[in-house]
């Protein structure tokens, strides 16, 4: 991965799965938070593991319906099963195996009251290799992930059981813009001997356009828990 897909893809994407009745539960490593609460009037409880986070301790500047705490997800989360939705963004691709990253989905699914929501915003390694098969297809270099980085397998996660939890859908959101910004773009930029433009008038109006196929490195993968 070169670059994370444009904001306004993203956030488009949690307008339409967030509501303002909602209590959501919301991980993260990055600075994105902000977005969130600004937007929606929600509860959101804000867990934040890793030190970039330190500056929404203590609550400090945050809107009353905004409750924020550090912890670590490798250890047990001693979370009430309150939310009616639990969204993550790309934060189990930050965990260093499969089995970490299982037994955190677990533990997520756990914070969930019966029938809510699990939404897991991640990257997968499934759709970065078909972007890799379509750029060598015209003699474009592979496509690494960060070293730091274990993206998802869609057969594993598909092949995941959870108790009293099931994985619903897997939406490939991100797959016209990355088949546009780093295959049709990139090989644009190739002929050109010039390297490709992020910003391109083609990755504006990739964004606008609807997902097609799922050659897509960013993927929600849905969860509905039972009971």
């Amino acid at each position: 991965m070169i670059t994370v897909p444009e904001p306004e893809l993203e956030l488009d994407i949690k307008l339409c799965i967030l509501s303002p009745s909602f209590n959501i539960f919301f991980i993260n490593i990055l600075n994105k938070f902000v977005v969130i609460y600004k937007l929606f009037l929600c509860k959101i409880a804000y867990l934040g593991i890793c030190k970039k986070a330190n500056k929404f301790q203590k609550n400090k500047g945050l809107p009353n319906n905004v409750n924020f705490f550090l912890a670590d997800i490798k250890r047990k989360l001693k979370i009430k099963p309150i939310y009616d939705l639990v969204f993550t963004e790309r934060m189990l691709i930050n965990l260093d195996s499969w089995a970490s990253q299982k037994k955190s989905i677990i533990k997520l699914v756990n914070c969930l009251k019966p029938k809510g929501t699990m939404v897991l915003m991640e990257n997968s390694a499934t759709g970065l290799k078909k972007i890799n098969d379509y750029r060598s297809m015209l003699n474009l270099k592979k496509i690494k992930a960060p070293w730091h980085n274990l993206y998802l397998d869609d057969n594993k996660m598909l092949n995941f059981k959870i108790k009293n939890c099931k994985l619903t859908e897997v939406i490939s959101y991100s797959s016209t813009y990355y088949f546009l910004s780093r295959v049709v773009n990139a090989w644009l930029a190739n002929q050109r001997g010039i390297k490709p433009n992020y910003n391109a008038k083609i990755n504006k109006l990739a964004i606008k356009l609807p997902s097609i196929s799922d050659c897509a490195q960013g993927k929600i993968y849905l969860y509905k828990k039972i009971s």
